[in-house]
């Protein structure tokens, strides 16, 4: 049986997990005053392609979506990586959590363009996520 000794630095994980879940509150208000400015009513998800301003909701709301795509990966991938590189997990889901942000930003304002910048920032913490799980697996089995 082993046994997992959690770093002392693992905290910065732990930090970085909590500190993205106000990413989706940042765009749960972007779409919350989306919604009203645009009188999209609930439980409409998006808006109707007749709406006015159907596309600067649906960017809006697409940005929210994409982002709560990902968040449980980023979190869970810091959690497991943070076991063994508790600081590079906590860099990288930092990273991802700036990226999310200009995302919703930029997609956000009705551009689905402006969303690039925000995407690659945010890739370059969530591919390196994905690739440093089978190192840290590698590490633990070795």
């Amino acid at each position: 049986m082993s046994t997992i000794t959690i770093p002392k630095e693992f905290g910065w994980c732990v930090l970085a997990v909590g500190a993205a879940c106000f990413t989706h509150l940042y765009g749960s208000f972007k779409v919350g005053a989306a919604r009203k400015k645009y009188n999209i009513q609930y439980p409409q998800m998006y808006a109707e392609k007749s709406d006015a301003h159907a596309k600067e909701f649906n960017c809006a709301q697409r940005a929210h979506q994409n982002t709560l795509e990902w968040l449980s990966v980023c979190q869970v991938l810091t959690l497991v990586n943070g076991i063994v590189f508790p600081i590079t997990a906590a860099c990288l889901m930092g990273t991802w959590t700036v990226g999310r942000i200009m995302y919703i930003n930029g997609y956000g304002s009705g551009n689905p363009d402006k969303r690039m910048a925000g995407a690659l920032v945010s890739h370059f913490g969530d591919l390196p996520l994905v690739i440093t799980t089978f190192v840290a697996a590698h590490k633990m089995l070795a």
